[in-house]
């Protein structure tokens, strides 16, 4: 799945019940792989240098909002289907 289409289908849910799933690295040595299996997008801070290249989401099993650079997404789960990610 390309990460437009993801990102979109991220977006299409926001206003809904449903939750998604994604596996990133992190940004911050040593880089480490990252799961997380129910989040939500949350508002993006415009005062962040940078914004638009980070996906800002709610981790909603610890209840902390997180986020990610978007190029370091590496899979996303709709529904029970998880699917590698193309930049």
């Amino acid at each position: 799945m390309k990460l437009t289409e993801a990102l979109t289908r991220m977006r299409d849910m926001e206003h809904t019940d449903l939750t998604f799933g994604m596996v990133f690295l992190t940004q911050t040595p040593p880089t480490r792989i990252r799961k997380i299996e129910r989040c939500r997008l949350r508002a993006t801070p415009t005062n962040h240098r940078n914004h638009d290249a980070f996906l800002y989401f709610t981790d909603l099993d610890k209840s902390l909002a997180r986020q990610c650079r978007k190029r370091l997404i590496t899979r996303v789960c709709f529904g029970d289907k998880w699917y590698p990610v193309e930049i």
